[in-house]
C-alpha cells in the first residue's frame, strides 16, 4: 500500500513522527552551531509505548513490534519505549544496551552526570545509569515498577500494576481499589518470561506460582497508599515543597 492509499489519520500520524525527527535534528544543529555539541549530553525518549489515539491505529505501522499492548497498557507494549543517548567521547556510538531504566531514574542519572551530591536530591526510587552511559558494566536494578489508573487491560477502567524483575514480568489488573488493603487488585498476577516470550503471550502462573507470588510481593511493597489515580498525597507534596524551598 502506497502513501497515497493510507487513511488520512495515518498520514497525519506519520507527518507528526517526521516532524519530531526534524525538530530533534534542529536541536542537534543548534548545538553544533553553538559549538557545544561535543560537550552536551543529548537524550531522546518516549514516555510510553505506541500511541493508539486520535483515530490512529498503532498496528498500521506495527508500532509495538512484537510487544503486547500500546500506550496506557501495563504490558510491555505500553511501558517499554526507546531511550537514545548521544554523548560524544563518553557513550559508545551505535551500541544497544539491555540495561533496564525508567523515568524515575532520570533525576539520579543527570545529577550524577552533573556531579551533584546524591544526598541533596529529594527522596526518589531511582538509580543512576551513568556507568552504562560510559559503556561500563552495571548490575541491573532490582526491579522496574509501574502502576496505572484505567489501563487498557481493563478497557480503560479499573486499576493495575506491573513489575519486571530480571527477565520476569508480571501484570496485575482488577477493580479500582478504595484502600491500601485492596492492593494488589488481583489474586494472582499474569507472569511472563520475557527471555523466551517477549510478546507476553504465555501466562506462566500455573507452572510458576511461587514466582507469581514473588512478583506480587514487589507490587505490594512498592505501592504507596493514597489517591489511586496518580495524585500525590498531601505528605508527598509537603516533602517536595520543602526541598524546593531549601534549594531556592
Amino acid at each position: 500500500m502506497g502513501v497515497g492509499q493510507w487513511p488520512i489519520q495515518e498520514v497525519q500520524y506519520a507527518t507528526a513522527v517526521v516532524d519530531v525527527d526534524k525538530i530533534a535534528g534542529r536541536l542537534m544543529d543548534a548545538l553544533e552551531q553553538a559549538g557545544i555539541a561535543d560537550n552536551t549530553v543529548f537524550m531522546f525518549a518516549s514516555d510510553n509505548g505506541a500511541s493508539n489515539e486520535g483515530h490512529h491505529d498503532y498496528e498500521f505501522f506495527k508500532s509495538s513490534g512484537p510487544l503486547n499492548g500500546f500506550k496506557r497498557s501495563l504490558h510491555e507494549g505500553g511501558i517499554r519505549s526507546p531511550f537514545v543517548v548521544r554523548w560524544p567521547g563518553v557513550t559508545p556510538p551505535g551500541k544497544v544496551s539491555k540495561q533496564q531504566w525508567a523515568f524515575y531514574d532520570f533525576l539520579p542519572t543527570v545529577a550524577d552526570i552533573a556531579g551533584v551530591d546524591a544526598s541533596k536530591l529529594p527522596a526518589h526510587d531511582g538509580y543512576s545509569i551513568l556507568p552504562t552511559l560510559r559503556g561500563e558494566a552495571q548490575a541491573q536494578k532490582n526491579f522496574v515498577y509501574h502502576e496505572y489508573c484505567s489501563p487498557n487491560e481493563q478497557h480503560k477502567g479499573g486499576w493495575g500494576q506491573a513489575v519486571r524483575v530480571g527477565d520476569w514480568s508480571a501484570v496485575c489488573v482488577g477493580n479500582h481499589p478504595t484502600n491500601h488493603s485492596d492492593v494488589p487488585v488481583c489474586s494472582t498476577p499474569l507472569p511472563y518470561n520475557l527471555a523466551t516470550d517477549p510478546g507476553q503471550q504465555k501466562d506462566l502462573a500455573a507452572q510458576n506460582l511461587s514466582k507469581a507470588q514473588e512478583l506480587m510481593q514487589v507490587m505490594r511493597a512498592q505501592h504507596t497508599p493514597g489517591n489511586y489515580c496518580g495524585k500525590a498525597s498531601d505528605a508527598q507534596w509537603e516533602s517536595w515543597e520543602a526541598v524546593l524551598d531549601r534549594e531556592l
